[in-house]
């Protein structure tokens, strides 16, 4: 089983367990979040739990969907140890620095998934405009989703004040980009 797969699987079980007990009115994503360290309410054990929780069923389903989309290519290039050790250090980064900047916990693999990104970008060597075949096309479109998407992350970093931490998202798809390069010498 690919390192991929074990961190959707993963992902879902915790989704599942958060959801279940929530039915009995026991909240886990406030105990799984990752707090800023000098709150009250942080833990050493949310530096992990944080990656693999998520704060709704939409939150679930866009990160999960993006892992499952570009994540192969990046694992086969990367390896199944380095994938995993990439999926944390990623997460860790965007979230770490996340935390210096706001006093809000995070939840979700977002940050980690956007270092996904940044990878997947750096590998697929496509181009922005690149008509010689479907492949090419395809790969060229996906470039530019990519980059919208990174693009999309930092307006709302500057310019949006909500529950979703951008600041995360760019993070770690800049952490994504200069790890990345590392491992795909």
């Amino acid at each position: 089983m690919t390192a991929n797969s074990k961190i959707l699987l993963i992902n879902f079980a915790v989704f599942g367990l958060s959801y279940f007990l929530l039915q009995y009115g026991l909240y886990l994503n406030n105990v799984l979040a990752l707090y800023p360290i000098g709150s009250d309410f942080f833990s050493v054990f949310q530096l992990i739990t944080h990656l693999f929780s998520h704060s709704n069923y939409e939150h679930l389903i866009s990160n999960m969907f993006i892992l499952m989309v570009f994540s192969p290519l990046v694992e086969v290039k990367i390896g199944h140890r380095n994938f995993w050790i990439f999926y944390i250090l990623t997460g860790l980064f965007s979230s770490g620095l996340y935390c210096l900047f706001s006093e809000q916990p995070i939840i979700g693999a977002s940050g980690c998934v956007f270092g996904v990104l940044g990878v997947f970008l750096l590998i697929n060597d496509g181009g922005l405009i690149n008509l010689k075949s479907i492949r090419s096309v395809i790969k060229s479109m996906l470039n530019i989703f990519v980059i919208f998407i990174f693009l999309s992350e930092v307006y709302y970093s500057i310019f949006y004040t909500d529950d979703v931490a951008h600041l995360g998202h760019v993070l770690g798809f800049i952490f994504g980009i200069f790890y990345g390069k590392k491992l795909i010498k």
